[in-house]
């Protein structure tokens, strides 16, 4: 370890269960074992999952480090790290304690790994001056990417992951139901990679990120507080219905919503996370013969195609991300987009040399 690197660092941790109880705590800087690397944090993204920690209503298990969606740099490579090396921009997958072994390993699904102890909320996460990576985890930011658009790689993965199982078919209709960040990032995601359309559905409280969906290059918006969905859907794609519905809402009326606006033998790609049960419109879905995929986190090849999207600014994060603030004002960054007043926002942990 470098004489002129501090020992210990500030991070932003869960210390306890229930709600409340995340603080700033000066704590030993992690030591790396020879296959791992130690990352000085720059950006952070402010993922809906560390809110919901913040209230206790998302696994969790502290005393732990907040923050997954993270850039940095390389500080320190191991012993039997190959093919890194101090410098290196970097962003990571989150499957810490991935077994390699199983069948879902085996077969490159390291996301799904049962023995998986993801980043921020299982093992100590990026809201800290440092994190230590197991290497295999790394993708090498590209030099004309900036370190604060590449925080966003990792939710846009989440995106890409499941557009591999459910693919955007050319001049195909997409609509996505939720206004959130997934859903603006997989909506224009779906555009640039070959969809004919892309709708964004929400409701008045959505009223002003609706108007931003189309700033954005949406083709159209829909705002079910006055529009009749069913209506509207099947005006904007000839009376067929959305051949892929993107559901990243995360309630009983985004699921219901996404079901009436999807076509017969449609699809939908659930991305919406929330708690409890729904109630289904199961014949609604049964006599439309529709596919519905589920999906979670992102394999190696959905942050490959992440990295390329924000770096040819077919994503254009830079539209996207609406502040950047020090870590030490997280509380601040939480409690606005509690409010709704943003849709993406960053802590900056770190200097690096994009602030040049």
């Amino acid at each position: 370890m470098s004489n002129q690197r501090s020992t210990t660092m500030t991070a932003l941790m869960k210390v306890a269960r229930g709600a409340g109880n995340v603080e700033l705590r000066e704590v030993a800087v992690p030591a790396i074992a020879a296959d791992d690397v130690l990352v000085r944090v720059a950006y952070v993204g402010v993922c809906g999952s560390d809110l919901h920690i913040h209230r206790d209503t998302h696994p969790n298990h502290p005393p732990v480090i907040l923050g997954h969606e993270f850039s940095g740099v390389i500080e320190e490579v191991g012993d039997a790290v190959s093919g890194w090396r101090v410098g290196d921009r970097v962003v990571s997958e989150l499957h810490g304690g991935a077994c390699k072994a199983c069948r879902l390993c085996k077969t490159g699904n390291f996301f799904a790994c049962p023995h998986k102890r993801p980043i921020g909320w299982w093992t100590n996460g990026a809201y800290a001056d440092f994190i230590r990576v197991p290497a295999w985890l790394l993708h090498r930011v590209p030099d004309d990417l900036p370190l604060l658009h590449a925080a966003l790689t990792e939710p846009l993965a989440v995106c890409m992951n499941v557009f591999q199982r459910v693919p955007v078919q050319p001049r195909s209709h997409v609509v996505v139901v939720g206004p959130g960040p997934i859903g603006f990032l997989a909506g224009l995601a779906a555009k640039a990679v070959g969809a004919g359309s892309v709708t964004m559905v929400g409701r008045d409280t959505s009223r002003d990120r609706l108007e931003r969906a189309l700033e954005l290059g949406f083709d159209h918006v829909i705002n079910t507080s006055h529009d009749d969905l069913q209506a509207s859907v099947l005006a904007l794609t000839e009376g067929m219905g959305a051949d892929l519905v993107v559901e990243a809402g995360g309630s009983e009326q985004a699921v219901q919503a996404s079901i009436v606006a999807a076509r017969k033998l449609g699809s939908i790609a659930a991305l919406g996370v929330h708690s409890g049960y729904f109630q289904f419109p199961w014949n609604d879905a049964v006599f439309k013969a529709l596919d519905m995929t589920f999906s979670f986190s992102a394999n190696y090849l959905a942050f490959e195609q992440a990295l390329g999207l924000l770096r040819s600014g077919a994503v254009p994060a830079h539209r996207l991300i609406d502040g950047v603030y020090p870590l030490g004002e997280w509380r601040e960054a939480f409690e606005r987009l509690e409010r709704r007043e943003a849709l993406k926002l960053v802590l900056k942990v770190g200097a690096c040399e994009d602030d040049a």
